[in-house]
């Protein structure tokens, strides 16, 4: 009886906790939502923030138990295993992410937030079954790596696109992806 009553109070702890915990892009002074690349993800999944360019990183996140703090950790591989950067947020509030010089507010929600219409976005799923997490960039949002490479990220008449430029010399990608059973990932433009 005791296993029972373990395994549903496992289950409901367990329940109680899926949801996303969602960075929102703000401005440099935690006044409003700005325009550039906002994420969510599951407690304890890693989420990979990867596109077509080379700067990919994967993100990991987690509640700080009996807090509201929340730790934030950026990592340099496909299976968060190499830490590069961390920091702690405290729940319902903006506060800044050195590693990638942005600010972001930060809040749980049951299920995805409203995505701004027109954004470049990318889910990350569950066996193609449920959003593990996700991540955005408003149209037209543009990244320039530490080699100088700059991808901007677009949505033109509902086609996400990646224009990749390098030394004077840009490539435009049609990167419309639904998830299959080879990766995991679907990539459109939010509606």
């Amino acid at each position: 009886m005791k296993f029972i009553i373990l395994i549903i109070t496992a289950l409901f702890y367990f329940n109680l906790s899926f949801g996303f915990i969602n960075y929102i892009s703000f401005d440099n002074k935690c006044i409003k939502q700005s325009n550039g690349v906002s994420f969510g993800i599951n407690e304890f999944v890693c989420l990979y923030n990867g596109s077509s360019n080379s700067a990919s990183t994967s993100l990991f996140t987690f509640e700080i138990y009996n807090s509201d703090q929340i730790n934030l950790t950026t990592h340099h591989s496909l299976y968060c295993d190499y830490p590069i950067a961390s920091k702690i947020f405290t729940l319902n509030q903006c506060s800044s992410y050195g590693y990638s010089n942005s600010y972001y507010y930060v809040d749980k929600s049951d299920s995805m937030p409203s995505i701004p219409k027109g954004s470049y976005l990318v889910k990350q799923y569950d066996a193609c079954e449920s959003v593990q997490g996700y991540w955005y960039a408003t149209n037209g949002t543009t990244i320039i790596d530490k080699s100088g490479l700059q991808t901007t990220y677009l949505c033109i008449n509902g086609v996400p696109y990646e224009n990749i430029c390098q030394g004077g010399s840009c490539k435009k990608i049609n990167t419309f992806k639904n998830c299959d059973n080879e990766d995991y990932n679907s990539v459109e433009c939010s509606n």
